[in-house]
């Protein structure tokens, strides 16, 4: 089974890198990419610039976002 590619976006290094992390301890963990012209199943979005939110959306892949609870990054 080809396992599945996970694209990583956000403007905090910290945080690419505290998702991938942690999925690196599965016994499977998904393939990780950060260039969003790369072919992905799931994109994870920190902080970053609204245009990416629009390219993302014409992709018709699921998109997470994850943003503080405060509106604060």
């Amino acid at each position: 089974m080809e396992r599945p590619t996970v694209l990583i976006i956000s403007d905090d290094v910290d945080f690419r890198h505290a998702i991938s992390t942690r999925w690196h301890v599965e016994k499977k963990p998904p393939v990780f990419v950060n260039d969003a012209r790369a072919s992905f199943d799931l994109a994870i979005v920190g902080k970053t610039d609204a245009v990416v939110f629009d390219s993302l959306r014409s992709s018709g892949k699921p998109v997470i976002h994850v943003s503080s609870s405060n509106g604060h990054a």
